[in-house]
């Protein structure tokens, strides 16, 4: 057999059993009149004779596996500064790498590093002041990505970081898009044509660049470079290997935080495709889509997280059918397949269900952090036997975004995430995870007591499996308004919660059985929650808590807030406290003098009471941002304030809101939705009764509300 090493043992030295083969390249075509390769001085002579060596590219399909996002504009403010400072030293002549920045878009994979930098060029081309000796500017983006096409090798060890960096950019501006050629054959070429020399240094490079462009005199040419996966330290994953690099090489690094697409952001994304596919409009021009609650809720459910929306989207318009039809059908689709299949795409692109298998405590921590919102320093180690497991490198990665406060960083991850973490950790049982998670057309948590039962459902568990086994009224009820006593001193023993809904009423009945089966429901056990049988005067959910032999019965008001002002401590805690308490003053009074009785009041409308009154707590629309933490505070802002936004109202909800509109008027206010604000709505029905109404997402600043004439 032969011994591949022994003929080339300094440039080739692979395992002796593999089969190898030698090829001869055929010689170049540029030869001298004795057979020698000539020698070609210039970039553009060398880049003129690979293209005509080179063979065109045909123009190919889009991909049904991708989907073009436009881009958004997101705060680059402090980039900016970087940018202006790099280009006053240019225009100073100030020597030195620390006068010139190198930003690094760091985030964690899916989160839009690369959308950042084209959005980021895109704002410099339009928004960005040029130092006034400037005359004018052309701007020229280029991308590179050296992960995968012009990934680094072997054959780049002995080229100085000029000619790699060079060689690259040559291949990116003349031959990439135009020509059928590999980087690695590109190089081949162009190597053998320069014979050695260093032509393909990075500045001649791009001079021929300049020149090529065809610029009139003193144009200033603005040469963006977008680099992808440049190693560890310029990966744009890895901020802490940059700042590990910074001292030994005197570059300016600047890490820009990539953040989370936002609704208005995602609402205008999806206003876009509503437009290239034709979609239909009511009337007054307003997309039809955006009365559409399952789809608004599936969008909110990406967290923002540009690979989630975007694998919605080429679900919604390519594999379930195609664009124009998804939005001609949008009222008929099966939201809940749509979610299945996202969260399913998700999943296999990011290997979740093995990550979680094979450290579950690691990511219980992880999704504790993110539902209950608390601070983590990215160099937390979250497993003492791997301190390699630091919340930074798990953002690099894995599948966590960190979102930067004062305190350290929040733990963020779409609502799909939550999902898949729960079907391998069970958080909650898969019944209630198939009721809970997922988004039909009926909107399972559109009521507000079955979105609360679920999330208060989720966090005791959740903290259970942390080992946590008592909690504070404060901490269990986390920004809500209370008397300090009882948020503070106030402990509550957990236990693993079920939730039941109630056949009866209590306190008309104490024997309670649960929907469908009939089963008798063990209130006095303390693990079940349950909503109260339907029209009762007590509450609307109760649960039983056990404590050191005291019995708290907590009873859960959710409110719906039609009023028009702010809910005041006379409308909504003592009215309701005494409904309670008389209520089970009249029928349970051997049950009364046993237990304490805490009311918990949720309401669509900010607080304007006393903050401390004892025996209430009250969770308002103004803390629900602390009380149901980054990952449901979207769900619960939407599903809740739908309650106050004429457009999602049914018949039903019509008939009990519109106090001033009889019923045979009700077909009339539906036929002139969508309403827009509330002039609008009232101009319309000068009838109805005075309340506060909300209309997202026709509200969310910075969207178009109507679609552009066609």
């Amino acid at each position: 057999m032969l011994n591949i090493a022994r003929y080339f043992p300094e440039t080739y030295n692979p395992p002796e059993e593999h089969v190898h083969i030698l090829v001869q390249p055929p010689p170049p075509s540029v030869t001298t009149g004795s057979g020698q390769l000539k020698s070609l001085k210039t970039v553009k002579e060398i880049i003129e004779m690979i293209k005509k060596e080179a063979r065109k590219k045909h123009n190919t399909s889009e991909s049904p596996d991708k989907i073009y996002m436009p881009l958004q504009q997101r705060n680059f403010e402090l980039a900016i500064d970087k940018i202006s400072q790099t280009t006053n030293a240019n225009v100073d002549e100030m020597e030195g790498y620390s006068n010139y920045w190198c930003l690094v878009s760091a985030g964690a994979p899916g989160i839009g590093k690369t959308r950042f930098g084209k959005e980021l060029f895109e704002y410099v081309k339009q928004n960005w002041q040029s130092p006034q000796i400037w005359a004018d500017v052309h701007f020229e983006y280029l991308y590179m990505n050296f992960g995968i096409d012009l990934q680094l090798d072997v054959y780049d060890s002995d080229l100085p970081a000029t000619v790699i960096f060079g060689l690259r950019i040559a291949f990116a501006f003349f031959i990439e898009d135009d020509y059928d050629m590999t980087f690695q054959v590109f190089r081949s070429k162009a190597l053998l044509y320069a014979k050695g020399n260093d032509i393909f240094i990075a500045e001649s490079v791009i001079d021929c660049c300049y020149e090529s462009l065809k610029l009139y005199n003193n144009q200033k040419l603005f040469l963006y470079l977008h680099i992808d996966e440049f190693q560890p330290f310029l990966s744009g994953t890895a901020p802490q290997a940059v700042a590990a690099k910074k001292e030994a090489s005197n570059i300016s690094f600047y890490t820009v935080d990539c953040p989370l697409l936002d609704n208005a952001s995602m609402i205008r994304i999806m206003d876009y495709f509503a437009t290239k596919y034709e979609a239909q409009t009511y009337p007054n021009r307003v997309y039809k889509w955006k009365l559409c609650a399952p789809i608004i809720q599936l969008l909110m459910d990406t967290g923002g997280l540009p690979r989630a929306l975007e694998r919605l989207l080429i679900i919604c318009f390519k594999k379930l059918c195609d664009g124009k039809t998804f939005f001609q059908e949008i009222e008929s689709h099966n939201y809940d397949n749509i979610y299945t299949d996202v969260k399913g795409d998700l999943q296999r692109m990011y290997n979740i269900y093995d990550d979680v298998k094979r450290n579950p405590f690691l990511h219980k921590k992880l999704l504790y952090y993110c539902v209950e919102g608390i601070p983590v320093a990215d160099t937390l180690c979250l497993d003492e036997k791997n301190p390699g497991l630091t919340i930074e490198n798990l953002q690099r990665d894995g599948h966590i975004v960190l979102s930067p406060c004062d305190c350290g960083s929040f733990i963020k991850m779409p609502f799909f995430f939550i999902h898949i973490y729960n079907d391998i950790l069970k958080i909650v049982c898969e019944k209630l995870t198939n009721k809970a998670f997922q988004v039909n057309q009926h909107m399972y948590w559109q009521e507000w007591e079955l979105f609360v039962l679920h999330h208060e459902t989720f966090r005791t568990n959740l903290a259970i499996e942390m080992g946590i086994t008592d909690m504070t009224l404060g901490q269990l009820y986390p920004g809500a308004y209370g008397s300090d006593d009882y948020l503070q001193l106030i402990h509550i023993n957990l236990k693993k919660l079920s939730i039941c809904e109630a056949n009866e009423q209590f306190p008309a009945t104490k024997k309670l059985t649960s929907k469908p089966d009939k089963k008798p429901i063990d209130l006095e056990s303390g693990d079940v929650i349950v909503l109260n049988g339907a029209s009762s005067k007590f509450s609307d959910s109760i649960i039983l808590v056990r404590m050191n032999g005291i019995k708290y019965l907590f009873m859960l008001q959710c409110k719906w807030d039609y009023g028009s002002r702010d809910m005041t401590e006379k409308e909504a805690v003592d009215d309701e406290d005494i409904k309670n308490l008389n209520a089970l003053i009249s029928n349970v009074k051997n049950m009364y003098e046993g237990y304490e009785l805490i009311t918990v009041i949720f309401t669509t409308q900010p607080y304007d009471g006393l903050k401390e009154k004892t025996g209430v707590l009250i969770v308002s629309k103004d803390n629900f941002d602390k009380h149901f933490g980054p990952v449901f505070s979207s769900q619960a802002i939407f599903s809740f304030t739908k309650a106050i936004n004429p457009n999602f109202w049914d018949i039903d909800r019509l008939k009990n809101t519109l106090e001033g509109i009889d019923e045979a008027s009700i077909d009339d206010v539906i036929s002139k939705r969508p309403y827009i604000n509330e002039d609008q709505f009232y101009d319309a029905n000068p009838r109805a009764k005075k309340q506060k109404l909300v209309f997202f997402p026709l509200d969310v600043p910075e969207t178009e509300i109507y679609a552009p004439n066609q």
